[in-house]
C-alpha cells in the first residue's frame, strides 16, 4: 500500500520539474533576458549656465542643464522662466542632449519678451523610468519648498525689446437688470482697455446671496 505521504512528496516533485521545463522553453529565458531591480532613483541636476548674460533683441540665449541618471538615464528636462514685470512665463521643454552631454534650450529675445531680469523658477527631470524629480530656485520660491537651490547662474537680462509690460485697466461693471425672474437672463457687461497688446479675455466671479443667508461663489 502506498503512503500518503509518499504520494504528495512525488505529486511535489512533479510540479517542481513542470516549472523548470516550462522556464528553459519561455521566449524571456531563450532571449536571454534578466531582470533586474526596478530604477526607482531619482535623477541629479548638477549645472545651470547660460551663453550670455544680456541679450538683445534679435539674439538668442542658451540655456544649458547639466543632469544625469545613472540607471535608465534621462528622458526630458522642463525648464520655467518668470517673466520679470507680468504672470507670463516661458517653458521649454528638452528631450535630448547636445554633444557636450547637456540639454540646452534656445530662448529668442523678441518683442515679445518683456525689458529686465529673467530668472528661472523651477527645473524638471524626468527620468526613462518614470522617475520626476523639481528643483526650485531658492531666490524665487519660499523656504517651505523642498529641493530649493541656487539658480542665479541661469539668470539673464532681456534689453531693446518693446513687450507690452502695462496690465489691463478695469473701467465698469453693469447688469441689464436689477431683479431676474424664473426663466429670465441677466447680462452682466466689462468695460475694460488695454493700451497696449490689447484685452485678450476677463474672468469673473460672483457670489450669489441666498435668502437663508448663506453665500455661494
Amino acid at each position: 500500500m502506498v503512503k500518503k505521504s509518499s504520494v504528495k512528496k512525488f505529486v511535489r516533485v512533479f510540479i517542481c520539474a513542470i516549472a523548470i521545463v516550462v522556464s528553459f522553453h519561455s521566449p524571456l529565458y531563450q532571449a536571454g533576458i534578466v531582470y533586474g531591480a526596478a530604477d526607482v532613483t531619482k535623477p541629479v541636476l548638477n549645472s545651470i549656465e547660460v551663453d550670455k548674460e544680456e541679450g538683445m533683441l534679435g539674439e538668442q540665449v542658451t540655456v544649458s542643464i547639466g543632469a544625469q541618471d545613472s540607471e535608465s538615464g534621462i528622458e526630458k528636462v522642463g525648464v520655467w522662466y518668470d517673466h520679470p514685470h507680468s504672470d507670463r512665463v516661458i517653458y521649454k521643454v528638452i528631450r535630448s542632449a547636445g554633444s557636450d552631454g547637456k540639454f540646452q534650450a534656445v530662448l529668442d529675445v523678441t518683442n515679445d519678451l518683456e525689458e529686465g531680469l529673467y530668472q528661472l523658477d523651477f527645473i524638471e527631470l524626468y527620468d526613462n523610468a518614470g522617475n520626476k524629480i523639481t528643483y526650485y530656485n531658492s531666490h524665487t520660491n519660499p523656504s517651505y519648498r523642498t529641493n530649493l537651490m541656487d539658480m542665479s547662474s541661469g539668470d539673464f537680462t532681456v534689453k531693446g525689446t518693446t513687450g507690452d509690460i502695462t496690465k489691463p485697466v478695469l473701467n465698469t461693471v453693469e447688469v441689464d437688470k436689477q431683479e431676474g425672474a424664473l426663466g429670465e437672463s441677466v447680462t452682466v457687461s466689462i468695460g475694460a482697455q488695454d493700451s497696449g497688446s490689447g484685452i485678450e479675455k476677463i474672468g469673473s466671479g460672483m457670489t450669489i446671496h441666498t435668502l437663508t443667508g448663506l453665500s455661494i461663489r
